[in-house]
C-alpha cells in the first residue's frame, strides 16, 4: 500500500475526472462529489453517509469510493468486492476505470487493477497512459515481460511520455538489460533534464555495469606499465590486434601507439563501448581503432574484423583470476578470431594459495554473538565466495609456505574442471582463519605481473576465502589443501 499522501493525490484526480465527466448532472452526482470531498478531508464516515443518500443504482465511481472507505477501515474482502463491482459496471468511462485501477493498486488488489486497465484499453486501445499504468501494475505483480510489453507500447504510442520511459528503464534494469535501460533513462532525460527518477535510474544502472574497482584499475600504474611493456614486445607494424573487454580502450590505444596496423576492441557494455569510441577519437586513433559493442563470442570475423588477429589482448581477470571468464573467451577467440601463431597477452598464469591466521579478517566475514544474543546461524547464509582483500591493511601471517595450486596456459585448451589436493606442512602453531590466494600473470616471456602480497600493489589486491570455522594448526603436523576450478571460479578448502 502506498502512502496517505498518494491516496490524497488519487482522490484529487478522481474528483477532477468525475467533475469533467459531467457526473454532477445525474441524480447521484452531488452525493458522489460530496463523498469525495469528505474523503479528501479524511472524514470517511461522512463520505459513507453521503453515498448512502444515493437512492438509485450506484454508479461505478460511487462503488470505487465505497471500496476506498472500506479499504481504509481494513475491511479487505468488502473493499475488494466494491472494486470488482466498480470495474465490471455497465457503460464504464475511461478515466473512471483508470482511476479505479489506480485506487485498487493502491490497496494492493493488483489483479483487479489489471482488469480495470484492461477495460480501459478495450475502450481506448491506443491510450498510452492506461498502458503505462497497467505496465506498472504488472511490474508490482512481478510479471516483468508483461510489464515491458505494456511500457514499450506506451513509449511507442506517445514518445514524449517521460514517465513511461522511466518505468520501462526500471524494468529493463531489473531484468539486467542494462543497455536498454540506459537508452530509456537517456530518452527521459532528453525530455526532462531535471527528472530525478530518470537520473536515479541512470545512476543505479551505471553502478551495475561500472563497479567501483574500475577507476582503481585504470589508475593502477603497475598494471598499466606491465601491459604496455608486454604489448610493445609483441606488436609490430603489421599486427592486427583484438582487445577483448576493451573498457575505455586504454590497452587498444597502447597497441595502436606501439605501431599496430589495426586494432579491434570489443565491449559488452553499451555505454562503455560508446565512451571508449569517444575516448579513442579524442586521442586521435579514430582511423586506427574500431570499437564494437559485442561480446567477443558474438564477433563475426568476416564482418567485424579486417583480418584475423596476430595479437590477442584479454585483460579480463578478477582478483580470483577466472571470474571474468578469461578461459572461455580466449579459447573461443583462438579458435575463431585469431591466426594460428597468435600472441596472447596474458599468455598464462600461476595461482598460489596459503592458509593464513587473521582474526580481524575472520571477524569481518562472520558473526558470533551480539549484545548477548547468539546470531551465528547467520553464517549459514554466507555464500562460498572469495573476497577481494588488501592483506597489507590487516594483521595477518602465513601458517605454511605458499603453494602453487594451478598453472594455466591460455594459448592451449584448458580442462573444463580440475581438482587437486596438496599436503602442507605448517611452519608454526596457529589458527587458520582463511586461505589467501593470488596469481602471477605471464604477460610476455619477460613480463610478469603479480598480485602477491609481497609484490608491488595492484588494484586486484588478494583473494581470501574465510573458513566456516577456525582450524587449529600445529607445527609440522600436515594438513591438506583442496583446490578445484570450473574455468569460472577457483574454490579452496582445508581438511585433514
Amino acid at each position: 500500500m502506498t502512502s496517505p499522501d498518494r491516496l490524497a493525490e488519487l482522490l484529487a484526480d478522481f474528483e477532477l475526472a468525475s467533475s469533467q465527466s459531467g457526473i454532477g448532472r445525474i441524480s447521484a452526482g452531488k452525493p458522489l462529489l460530496l463523498a469525495l470531498t469528505h474523503l479528501r478531508n479524511n472524514a470517511p464516515d461522512d463520505a459513507e453517509i453521503a453515498l448512502n443518500s444515493v437512492d438509485s443504482q450506484m454508479p461505478a465511481a460511487g462503488l470505487a469510493l465505497q471500496a476506498v472507505i472500506t479499504g481504509e477501515r481494513g475491511a479487505t474482502d468488502q473493499s475488494k468486492d466494491y472494486f470488482l463491482r466498480a470495474v465490471e459496471a455497465e457503460y464504464p468511462e475511461f478515466d473512471i476505470l483508470c482511476l479505479t485501477g489506480d485506487l485498487a493498486r493502491h490497496f494492493g488488489f493488483l489483479e483487479i487493477a489489471v482488469r480495470a486497465f484492461d477495460r480501459a484499453i478495450e475502450i481506448a486501445p491506443h491510450a498510452s497512459h492506461a498502458l503505462l499504468r497497467r505496465g506498472q501494475t504488472f511490474s508490482e505483480a512481478g510479471d516483468v515481460s508483461a510489464a515491458i510489453d505494456d511500457l514499450l507500447r506506451a513509449t511507442l504510442l506517445q514518445p514524449n511520455l517521460c514517465a513511461a520511459h522511466v518505468a520501462l528503464g526500471d524494468e529493463y534494469r531489473s531484468a539486467n538489460m542494462t543497455d536498454a535501460a540506459f537508452r530509456c533513462y537517456h530518452t527521459a532525460l532528453d525530455l526532462d533534464p531535471d527528472n530525478t527518477a530518470a537520473r536515479s535510474g541512470l545512476d543505479h544502472t551505471l553502478a551495475l555495469v561500472l563497479p567501483q574497482w574500475h577507476s582503481a584499475m585504470l589508475n593502477d600504474t603497475n598494471r598499466n606499465d606491465a601491459f604496455e611493456e608486454a604489448i610493445k614486445a609483441v606488436v609490430t607494424e603489421d599486427s592486427s590486434v583484438l582487445d577483448i573487454g576493451t573498457g575505455t580502450g586504454l590497452l587498444a590505444m597502447m597497441a595502436s601507439r606501439a605501431g599496430a596496423a589495426e586494432v579491434t576492441g570489443c565491449e559488452t557494455v553499451g555505454v562503455l563501448a560508446e565512451t571508449a569510441t569517444e575516448i579513442v577519437n579524442q586521442n586521435g586513433f579514430e582511423d586506427r581503432i574500431s570499437i564494437i559493442h559485442k561480446r567477443s563470442q558474438d564477433l563475426n570475423p568476416a564482418e567485424d574484423m579486417e583480418q584475423l588477429a596476430d595479437v590477442l589482448i584479454a585483460e579480463i581477470v578478477d582478483t580470483g583470476l577466472l571470474g571474468e571468464n578469461i578461459i572461455a573467451a580466449t579459447s573461443d577467440a583462438r579458435r575463431r578470431l585469431c591466426k594460428a601463431d597468435v600472441k596472447i597477452i596474458p599468455g598464462g598464469a600461476a595461482v598460489y594459495a596459503v592458509p593464513i591466521e587473521s582474526e580481524e579478517i575472520a571477524r569481518e566475514r562472520c558473526v558470533d554473538t551480539a549484545n548477548g544474543f547468539d546470531i551465528s546461524l547467520f553464517n549459514s547464509l554466507r555464500p562460498n565466495m572469495y573476497l577481494q582483500t588488501d592483506l597489507s591493511k590487516y594483521p595477518w601471517r602465513m601458517l605454511c609456505n605458499p603453494t602453487r595450486i594451478f598453472e594455466f596456459d591460455f594459448t592451449q585448451n584448458i580442462p573444463e574442471t580440475a581438482e587437486e589436493s596438496f599436503l602442507l606442512t605448517p611452519h608454526s602453531d596457529g589458527i587458520a582463519h582463511g586461505i589467501a590466494f593470488w596469481f602471477d600473470l605471464q604477460l610476455s616471456p619477460e613480463v610478469v605481473l603479480s598480485t602477491s602480497p609481497g609484490a608491488p600493489p595492484t588494484h586486484w589486491r588478494q583473494a581470501v576465502y574465510t573458513l566456516p570455522e577456525p582450524l587449529n594448526i600445529k607445527q609440522n603436523e600436515p594438513i591438506r589443501l583442496f583446490a578445484s576450478h570450473d574455468q569460472k571460479k577457483i574454490t579452496l578448502k582445508l581438511g585433514s
